[in-house]
């Protein structure tokens, strides 16, 4: 069940209600669990946009470093940003299918 601390099970959740299935919680198969925890060679065209996603996240990382004092939540921002990327990272590898 998605809640604050799962994000991924968030993302699916919102990809399902996006896809008209209104507010039911979504339900996985077993071939779904399996593909979303299954590593994902990046194909040649996917390459260029974990780069541009990481190289856009370094440099706002910079920014964020540079902006903010040191604090915890300067830590969360990091974090944050992180999670976002990781996020990004997975939508790239499983094609937006959840």
């Amino acid at each position: 069940m998605p809640n604050d601390y799962d994000p991924y099970g968030a993302i699916v959740a919102r990809a399902i209600i996006d896809k008209g299935l209104g507010g039911m919680m979504p339900t996985f198969t077993i071939e779904a669990i399996a593909d979303i925890f299954t590593y994902h060679s990046p194909t040649p065209d996917q390459v260029p946009k974990y780069e541009r996603l990481r190289t856009a996240a370094r440099d706002f990382a910079a920014v964020l470093v540079d902006c903010t004092p040191s604090s915890a939540d300067q830590t969360a921002a990091l974090r944050l940003l992180r999670q976002a990327v990781m996020t990004a990272n997975a939508s790239i590898a499983l094609e937006g299918k959840y």
